[in-house]
């Protein structure tokens, strides 16, 4: 009776002992590693599935949160947006004011003008020497 006990639990022993082995040994194994990483991958599908719905009131809570933000900082800025729009236009007419009197003086030879802003440059100038940009 002795002896039975003591061979079960030696082959207790030694099964449990070959389980831990392959446990380890699996755990360290790349196949053991993508395993664990596919098995992780379909539950992480499973909850992305299991709440789509969520998911996208999520999404579309996010979209108006941006949206709301975007309008308060417009709404809290406007005069300054509005002046700004302002003196764009002001600089834009003052450089469509030179180009128009380029055009109007003609384009001779010996003068040169900015395709930019229609200052009066050298020939042989690749930059303007008023607004900077290259022609």
């Amino acid at each position: 009776m002795e002896k039975t006990i003591l061979v079960i639990w030696g082959i207790m022993f030694f099964g449990i002992l070959i389980f831990a082995i392959y446990i380890i040994y699996s755990s360290v194994t790349a196949k053991g590693n993508s395993r664990r990483m596919r098995r992780m991958l379909n539950r992480s599908k499973t909850v992305l599935e299991d709440n789509k719905d969520a998911i996208k009131d999520l999404q579309k809570l996010g979209a108006e949160m941006g949206i709301d933000v975007q309008k308060g900082i417009l709404e809290d800025n406007e005069y300054d947006l509005r002046d700004i729009a302002s003196l764009q236009a002001d600089i834009d007419s003052v450089g469509l004011e030179k180009r128009a009197a380029a055009i109007k003086k003609g384009l001779s030879e010996d003068s040169k003008y900015c395709k930019h802003c229609g200052a009066l440059i050298d020939m042989d100038s690749r930059y303007c020497k008023v607004c900077g940009k290259e022609q």
